[in-house]
C-alpha cells in the first residue's frame, strides 16, 4: 500500500472527531495514575474476553476474569480455551513491555507475540486438496508452510497469500510500518487501521492471526498514547464486513468502525477523570454471572419470577427505574428463598406520638400505583420495597430495599440510602442516571452476599 493513501485518509472528519476528543483529555493531564489503571484494566479484561471469543473461545466473561484474576479454571471448559485466554493476557502484557521500552516493533517481537499467544502447538482439523480430513500442526512463531485460505459462509473462498509470498509480504508490511511511523501525516488511527487490514489479508500464521492483528493494531493506537480498543464478539459481523470492504480497497468503512471504537475508549477515559461512572450496563449483569458462577448451587431453591408484578404501562421515567432494578434483582432471586415485591403509598406527614410517618394507604397491586402517580397530591409518597430473604445455607439477615419517591409539587425525588435523585416532572431520567442508580444499590447487595458467602 503506498504511504499517500494513508495520508489522504487522514483527514476524514471522524478522525477530527478523535482528535477534538483528545484534546479534551489532554486538558487534565497530568492524569491520575489510579484513574489511568482503573480505566485500562477493565479494558483489558474486555479485551482478553472479546478477542478470544471473536474466535470462538468458550469461557464466557465471568469465567474470564475469575480465571485471570484469581486463578479459578471453569469446570466443563477445555485446557485449550484456558491456555487461549492466559496466552492472550501474556501477549498484551509483552507488548505493554515494548511500549515502556520505547522501541520499535520487529518481525522477530511478531513471531514472539505468535508464541505467546498460542502457548503450545497443538492440532487442527484439515482438508487435503484432494477433500480428504486430516489432521494439520499448528507450529508456534513459524510462518505458514500450508495455505490457509478459508470458505466464507456463502460457499466462497477467502484466499489469503501463499506460504510462497508470505515472508516477502510481511517483510514489505513492516517497511511500510516504518514509512507510516516517520510520517507524521499519517494519523495513527489511520496507522493502525491499514496495518490490521494488512496483516489479516496476509494470515502469516496457521492459526491465531485476528487476536495477534488486534494485539498489533493496538499496540500502534498505545504507541500514540491511545488506549486499546475493544472489538465486541456480539459486533463481529460488522467487524467482517468492514473487512471484507478493505479487501476491495474501501478503506473508508474500516477506519470509521475502528475510530468510534476509539472515541468510545476515549469517553471512558473522560468519564473517569471527572470521576463519572465508567460502567457498561453490562457489567453489572457480568459481576452477578462471575458471582453466581462461584456459589455452589446445589443448595439453593429457586423461587419463581415474580415478574406479574410489573406492568408495561408505567413507562415514565420512574418506573422504567424500578423495571431497571427489578430485572437485576431478579437475576439473584434463585440465591434466595424468598424474593418478594410491595408496593406502599402514604402521605408525607408525622404521625404525632411516634415521629414517624403517618400511613394513609397501603396496597400490593400495581394498577393502584398507576393511578396513584396520576392522582398524586403535593408531598405524597410511594414506596417500592424489594425484599431478597434466605440466601443459601447459611445465615444471611432480610434484605430491604426500600425505593422512595416523594411527589413534590414541581419535582420527584427518589431515595435509596445514600442515593437520590431529584428531577422537575417535565425533566426525564437519562439512562445514564438509571443505570447509575442502579448499579450503585446492585454493588451494594453484591458486597453484602460475597461477604456472607465466604
Amino acid at each position: 500500500m503506498k504511504i499517500q493513501t494513508a495520508i489522504a485518509l487522514s483527514n476524514l472528519p471522524i478522525i477530527r472527531e478523535v482528535d477534538e476528543l483528545n484534546t479534551a483529555i489532554a486538558q487534565h493531564e497530568p492524569l491520575n495514575k489510579e484513574v489511568q489503571f482503573r480505566v485500562f484494566q477493565k479494558i483489558k479484561l474486555d479485551w482478553n474476553y472479546h478477542s478470544n471469543a471473536i474466535e470462538g473461545n468458550q469461557l464466557n466473561y465471568g469465567e474470564t476474569v475469575a480465571f485471570l484474576m484469581h486463578g479459578i479454571t471453569a469446570k466443563g471448559k477445555t485446557l485449550k480455551d484456558h491456555l487461549d485466554i492466559k496466552g492472550h493476557n501474556d501477549a498484551i502484557n509483552f507488548l505493554l513491555d515494548i511500549i515502556k521500552d520505547d522501541r520499535d516493533i520487529s518481525e522477530t517481537d511478531i513471531r514472539t507475540l505468535h508464541k505467546i499467544i498460542l502457548v503450545e502447538a497443538y492440532d487442527v482439523d484439515a482438508i487435503t486438496t484432494d477433500g480428504q480430513p486430516t489432521k494439520k500442526r499448528i507450529s508456534l512463531g513459524e510462518y505458514k508452510t500450508t495455505p490457509n485460505s478459508v470458505k466464507t459462509r456463502t460457499g466462497e473462498m477467502h484466499y489469503y497469500a501463499t506460504p510462497e509470498e508470505t515472508p516477502i509480504l510481511m517483510g514489505e508490511l513492516m517497511q511500510w510500518y516504518h514509512a507510516c511511523k516517520d510520517n507524521d501525516k499519517v494519523h495513527p488511527i489511520v496507522f493502525a487501521s491499514l496495518f490490521h487490514h494488512q496483516f489479516v489479508a496476509i494470515h502469516p500464521f496457521d492459526d491465531g492471526n485476528g487476536r495477534l492483528g488486534r494485539i498489533l493494531m493496538n499496540l500502534i493506537l498505545m504507541k500514540y498514547r491511545y488506549l486499546p480498543i475493544v472489538i465486541k464478539n456480539e459486533d463481529k459481523n460488522n467487524y467482517y464486513s468492514v473487512l471484507s470492504q478493505a479487501d476491495a480497497q474501501q478503506y473508508i468503512p474500516l477506519i470509521e468502525y475502528l475510530a468510534n471504537l476509539t472515541k468510545h475508549s476515549l469517553s471512558l477515559q473522560l468519564k473517569a477523570i471527572k470521576g463519572e461512572s465508567i460502567e457498561e450496563e453490562t457489567d453489572i449483569d457480568k459481576e452477578i454471572a462471575l458471582l453466581k458462577k462461584g456459589l455452589d448451587k446445589k443448595i439453593i431453591e429457586r423461587a419463581p419470577k415474580r415478574t406479574d408484578l410489573l406492568n408495561a404501562r408505567l413507562t415514565d421515567s420512574v418506573d422504567k427505574l424500578y423495571v431497571r432494578l427489578f430485572s437485576k434483582l431478579n437475576t439473584l432471586a434463585e440465591l434466595f428463598l424468598k424474593f418478594e415485591v410491595n408496593y406502599i403509598t402514604f402521605h408525607k406527614r408525622w404521625a404525632p406520638n411516634t415521629g414517624d410517618y403517618l400511613f394513609e394507604n397501603s396496597v400490593n397491586d400495581v394498577e393502584q400505583v398507576y393511578n396513584f402517580f396520576k392522582n398524586s397530591l403535593d408531598n405524597e409518597i410511594s414506596m417500592i420495597s424489594f425484599v431478597l430473604e434466605g440466601f443459601k445455607s447459611n445465615p444471611f439477615p432480610m434484605k430491604r430495599i426500600d425505593l422512595k419517591i416523594t411527589l413534590g409539587k414541581f419535582q420527584f425525588v427518589i431515595d435509596y440510602e445514600n442515593n437520590s435523585l431529584a428531577k422537575y416532572y417535565n425533566e426525564p431520567l437519562t439512562e445514564q442516571e438509571i443505570n447509575d442508580f442502579v448499579n450503585n444499590i446492585m454493588k451494594d447487595i453484591l458486597n453484602e452476599i460475597k461477604q456472607h458467602s465466604k
